[in-house]
C-alpha cells in the first residue's frame, strides 16, 4: 500500500467531511427545493413540542400551515415535469421570500408542502395565510414565453388548544391542518375565507 503525507491524509479527511454532511443534509432536506423533508420537519417539531411542553403560560404556541399547489397535476400533465420541478422550486423560493426568517418550509412531496409558525396563534396563521396567498397571485410563475398563475389552499392549526389549554399531538395537529386545507381547497380553489 503507498505511502501518504499528513497533508495528504488532512486533504482526504477534509473531503470525506464534506461528503458525510452532504450526506446528512440529503436525510433531512428535499433536493429539489433545499427545504426542510418530513424528517426534518419530525426533528424541527420534537423542539417545538419540547418548548410548548415547559411553557406555563401558552406564549410558546406555535402553528401549522399545510399547503397544496392548485391543480398541480395539470402543469405536470400539460408542461411536462421540467417545468412542474420549476414550478415547485418557485414556489418553495416565494414561500421562504414571504415567511418571516425564523419559520420553517417544509416539502413533503410533490405538490405537499408545511409551514412551521413559532410563535404564533390562529389569527396570526390566518394572517401569513392570506400573505402568501396575494404574494402568490402577485407573482406569476414565468419561464421564457410561459406565464402560469398559481394558487394554493391553505389548512391552519395550532398547538395549543385554546379551549382547554391543553398541547395536541402532532398528529392531530397536521390532521387538523389538512382537514383545514381540504376545506380550503373546496371553498373555491384557494378563495380566502373570511
Amino acid at each position: 500500500m503507498p505511502r501518504i503525507t499528513l497533508r495528504e491524509a488532512n486533504a482526504k479527511i477534509k473531503v470525506l467531511e464534506r461528503r458525510i454532511k452532504h450526506l446528512e443534509r440529503l436525510t433531512t432536506h428535499d433536493s429539489l427545493t433545499e427545504l426542510l423533508n418530513r424528517r426534518g420537519m419530525d426533528e424541527a417539531l420534537a423542539r417545538y413540542f419540547s418548548i410548548l411542553s415547559r411553557d406555563t403560560c401558552g406564549k410558546n404556541n406555535f402553528a401549522i400551515l399545510n399547503l397544496d399547489l392548485d391543480r398541480f397535476k395539470g402543469i405536470n400533465d400539460t408542461y411536462g415535469h421540467q417545468i412542474g420541478d420549476a414550478v415547485i422550486k418557485f414556489f418553495a423560493e416565494t414561500l421562504v421570500e414571504t415567511l418571516r426568517s425564523y419559520d420553517i418550509a417544509v416539502r413533503l412531496g410533490g405538490d405537499e408542502f408545511v409551514v412551521i409558525l413559532p410563535e404564533c396563534n390562529f389569527e396570526q396563521a390566518e394572517r401569513v395565510k392570506a400573505k402568501i396567498k396575494d404574494t402568490l397571485a402577485a407573482n406569476p410563475f414565468t419561464l421564457g414565453a410561459l406565464t402560469l398563475s398559481l394558487r394554493t389552499s391553505i389548512g391552519v392549526a395550532t398547538a395549543l388548544n385554546l379551549e382547554n389549554q391543553e398541547v395536541r399531538s402532532l398528529e392531530t395537529i397536521l390532521d387538523l391542518a389538512d382537514k383545514a386545507m381540504y376545506e380550503d381547497k373546496k371553498n373555491g380553489r384557494s378563495q380566502r375565507n373570511p
